[in-house]
């Protein structure tokens, strides 16, 4: 699921990157009038993903707006901000959720 602090309808950029059909639950604040780091905009999410907030992965980028996850309960993950062409580190998503991940090496 996707929760967003925006003021428009961001489906368009996911449908155009044909990754949109991955997406289970929009909860955009422009249409529900709740920003983050409003806890309820985090109750929408998961209760449209029909998920308790203690089984939710929130993968964020601003450890204020993305904290009303955390106060749900959900487990967060906040990403840094980096450089162009930097690591952010998104890999640690897989073995935060739990999710082996090949062996570089063997991979290759």
């Amino acid at each position: 699921g996707i929760v967003s602090n925006t003021g428009w309808n961001i489906r368009q950029g996911y449908e155009r990157a044909g990754i949109d059909e991955l997406i289970s639950s929009w909860v955009l604040s422009f249409e529900h009038g709740i920003a983050k780091p409003e806890r309820e905009i985090w109750e929408i999410a998961c209760e449209e993903l029909g998920v308790r907030p203690e089984r939710v992965l929130m993968v964020g980028n601003n450890p204020r707006a993305d904290s009303g996850a955390a106060e749900l309960g959900c487990t967060c993950l906040i990403l840094p901000a980096v450089g162009r062409g930097q690591e952010r580190g998104l890999h640690a998503v897989l073995g935060v959720a739990g999710v082996d991940q090949p062996d570089s090496a063997a991979a290759a």
